[in-house]
C-alpha cells in the first residue's frame, strides 16, 4: 500500500510538472499576434499625436495672423488721421511732409510663410479705397468694393463722386488682410474697419 501511494504521488507530480511545462511559454503565433496588436496601437497613437500637432500648428498660425491684423489696425489708428492714407498707400510721392514713417501697404508677419508669388514677399497687406487700375494716390469714394463698404461718402458732403478725396476725407475704410501658406495650404484672415477723425 505504501508503494502504491508513492507511485500515485509520483505520477501526480509528473502530471503537474508536464502541465506546467505546457503553459510555461508562448507560442510563436501568440507572440506574433501580440506584436501586431501592439504595432497597431502604436501606429494609432502616433497618428493621433501627429494629427494633434498639426492642428495645434494650424491654430497657432491662425492666431498669429489674427493678432497681426489687430495690431495693424491699432497702428493705423495711432497715426494722425490726415496722414493715414498717404502713409499706407502704394505711392511714395505723397509721403513728403508726413510726421510718421510711411511703411506702405505691405507688412511682414513673423512666423508665417508668404504665399508663393506675393508681389512684396510679405504676408500682410492694407487695402485702401484706391482704384486698382488707377493712380495709387487717388482716394475714391465711388468705387464698387463690397469688401471696403464702398461706395461711401468719404468727405461727408452728401455726394458720392469720382473726385480725389485724399485731401479732405472724413472717413477712411480700411481692410487689413494676412495671407500665408500653412500645413493645410493657403490660408487668410482679414478685418475691415472704418477710421474716422477723433
Amino acid at each position: 500500500m505504501v508503494g502504491r501511494n508513492r507511485r500515485a504521488r509520483s505520477r501526480a507530480r509528473s502530471s503537474q510538472r508536464g502541465a506546467r511545462e505546457d503553459c510555461a511559454g508562448f507560442t510563436l503565433v501568440e507572440v506574433m499576434a501580440a506584436a501586431v496588436v501592439i504595432a497597431v496601437a502604436v501606429l494609432g497613437a502616433s497618428s493621433a499625436i501627429l494629427s494633434s500637432a498639426g492642428l495645434t500648428r494650424m491654430n497657432r498660425d491662425t492666431e498669429v495672423a489674427r493678432q497681426a491684423v489687430r495690431q495693424q489696425i491699432e497702428e493705423l489708428q495711432s497715426v494722425p488721421f490726415r496722414e493715414v492714407f498717404a502713409a499706407y498707400n502704394d505711392d511714395l510721392a505723397d509721403d513728403a511732409g508726413l510726421t510718421v514713417p510711411a511703411p506702405g501697404p505691405g507688412f511682414d508677419v513673423p512666423g508665417l510663410t508668404p504665399v508663393d508669388g506675393d508681389e512684396d514677399g510679405m504676408c500682410g497687406r492694407i487695402f485702401l479705397p484706391v482704384d486698382p487700375l488707377g493712380d495709387p494716390w487717388v482716394l475714391r469714394e465711388d468705387l464698387d468694393d463690397e469688401q471696403l463698404g464702398l461706395p461711401l461718402d468719404l468727405d461727408l458732403d452728401g455726394v458720392i463722386d469720382g473726385t480725389n478725396q485724399a485731401a479732405d476725407y472724413m472717413l477712411l475704410p480700411v481692410r487689413v488682410e494676412v495671407r500665408w501658406v500653412g500645413l493645410a495650404g493657403e490660408r487668410s484672415t482679414e478685418l475691415m474697419t472704418v477710421i474716422a477723425e477723433r
